[in-house]
């Protein structure tokens, strides 16, 4: 009828692209000029029995084809019932379709409700094709999920601005399994539902596995603002025990932690390829065998935290951040096509941005036993992997307030240590000590040049056995001779046992004869 307003007529002639009927009804009863008898006075009703009809109800968005049902004109509004139909690869049913006023609004609305059933990637190419993606900043392009689900569905759509539509539903799925791409893990066994309208996204205590670990989650990406407004955000909680962490640990440190603990982690994500990760526990229940200061028992908190984003500017570079208690921190910066740069710091200070590739370890110390690290990890099967590269050491710079060194104690001590040629360059400032070294590879062994202004030897401290069933640790003498090719040694004073000596030139070599 042409009092029908232009934006609900031209609705009516474009949306409804295609389909049969053999049950057209039509009732129309009443004085004309009363037309459409919204104020009573008479009866008017198109009814159509509608089958594989397509209805392209907004541009932007899914059709929704293969409709059978009933499309009803009745006074002043229209209605879709249809009892199944598709969008996408989704089934459809039962699901109506409403304009309340075709004639006197002051603007026209399409409402769209209904159900629909099928595989839970059919509702993430729902979101890629329609205004959604835009509008959610487009987060959900690289998922890729595995798996079924039921979807409540509500559209209002404006037909004077359909650009203003909004959107409402949920998406419960059982058993799916979704990889939201990059470097993030898999989920498995992904049950709940998820709540969404055409710019957020929302979900609570969603059960799934991460790594074989079962976990809660909870998604949100309304929960962002001001520039990172687009960003979806998942808090993932759970627990994990010593035999889990096993293929995630250096080789070193397999068989010294033992226990388990609750861990929290907080994943941000977004189209562009930045995904941000904060992982947090405070580690109690797990213990640590492991010498001071970086063992713990399993009734002792510290609080780890690791943190990774991609680099500010840069979707090529990676940066972590970890921290460990108040006794040491880390920042990692991992370039996709060049070396790695990591440095370690000891003490409360937070690690600086390494300046350059490889390992640089700074910071203080109260107290280091070199002797217990040396004995905890003495008589272990090496894991090394021809394959595998160690990140090589650029720089020590840390400072000790005690240091145990091959059964000597060594007070207010800095050391320092860079690669000099083949070897390494040692200068020592301290109490005791106040000198250089340098070591030179020789085959298998070492040599060492020394030079120092004083050294002071203190007594030799008895050595403690870590446990039961390790043997003590070697002395020094034996150190020596099974790692040493030859010692050159001067100071100008030497201190021992706690008597000034004056001035010492040592050489020392191979019996070759012997």
């Amino acid at each position: 009828p042409l009092k029908v307003g232009d934006d609900t007529y031209n609705w009516l002639q474009h949306s409804q692209l295609s389909g049969k009927s053999d049950d057209v009804r039509l009732v129309l009863k009443g004085p004309l000029d009363r037309f459409p008898f919204d104020k009573g006075g008479g009866k008017f009703e198109v009814a159509i029995k509608m089958v594989n009809g397509v209805l392209d109800y907004a541009p932007g968005w899914p059709r929704i084809e293969g409709v059978n049902g009933r499309l009803v004109f009745h006074d002043i509004a229209m209605t879709l019932n249809a009892d199944s139909g598709r969008i996408l690869d989704a089934r459809l049913g039962p699901v109506k379709v409403s304009i309340p006023d075709l004639h006197s609004g002051l603007e026209e609305m399409l409402i769209i409700n209904g159900q629909a059933s099928g595989e839970s990637r059919a509702f993430l190419d729902f979101i890629r094709r329609s205004p959604v993606n835009e509008h959610t900043g487009r987060f959900t392009e690289p998922f890729k999920a595995v798996g079924a689900g039921k979807l409540d569905l509500n559209l209002l759509i404006p037909l004077r601005r359909i650009d203003a539509a909004t959107l409402s539903g949920r998406y419960a799925f059982e058993d799916n399994r979704l990889d939201p791409g990059g470097d993030l893990p898999e989920l498995g066994g992904m049950t709940g539902s998820v709540q969404f309208t055409q710019s957020a996204l929302q979900a609570k205590d969603i059960r799934a596995q991460v790594l074989g670990l079962p976990v809660l989650l909870n998604i949100d990406s309304a929960a962002a603002g001001g520039k990172d407004a687009r960003q979806l955000r998942v808090h993932l909680n759970g627990e994990i025990g010593a035999a889990a962490l096993k293929p995630y640990l250096p080789a070193e440190l397999l068989g010294k932690v033992s226990g388990s603990t609750r861990w929290q982690a907080d994943v941000g994500m977004n189209a562009s390829g930045r995904s941000g990760l904060v992982l947090s526990s405070d580690l109690l229940g797990l213990a640590i065998n492991l010498p001071a200061p970086l063992g713990k028992s399993a009734a002792l908190a510290v609080p780890l935290r690791v943190s990774k984003d991609t680099a500010e500017g840069s979707t090529e570079t990676d940066e972590v951040f970890a921290r460990y208690g108040e006794l040491l921190s880390l920042r990692a910066q991992l370039p996709k096509a060049a070396p790695a740069r990591v440095h370690l710091h000891f003490g409360a200070e937070a690690a600086s941005a390494p300046s350059e590739a490889g390992l640089t370890i700074s910071g203080a110390m109260r107290r280091l036993d070199l002797d217990a690290w040396r004995q905890s990890f003495s008589g272990g099967e090496s894991h090394a992997s021809g394959d595998t590269a160690r990140l090589p050491l650029r720089e020590v710079s840390v400072t000790f307030n005690e240091l145990q060194l091959m059964q000597r104690r060594l007070t207010d001590t800095h050391v320092r240590l860079r690669p000099a040629g083949t070897g390494w360059r040692v200068v020592m400032t301290g109490r005791e000590i106040v000198g250089e070294v340098v070591t030179i590879p020789d085959r298998d062994k070492i040599g060492i040049l020394a030079n120092f202004k004083r050294l002071s030897l203190p007594e030799a401290v008895p050595v403690q056995s870590l446990t039961p069933v390790q043997p003590a640790a070697s002395s020094a003498d034996d150190m020596l001779s099974d790692h040493l090719s030859s010692l050159d040694l001067s100071a100008d004073s030497i201190v021992w046992p706690g008597r000034e000596l004056g001035e010492l030139h040592l050489r020392l070599a191979p019996d070759l004869q012997g």
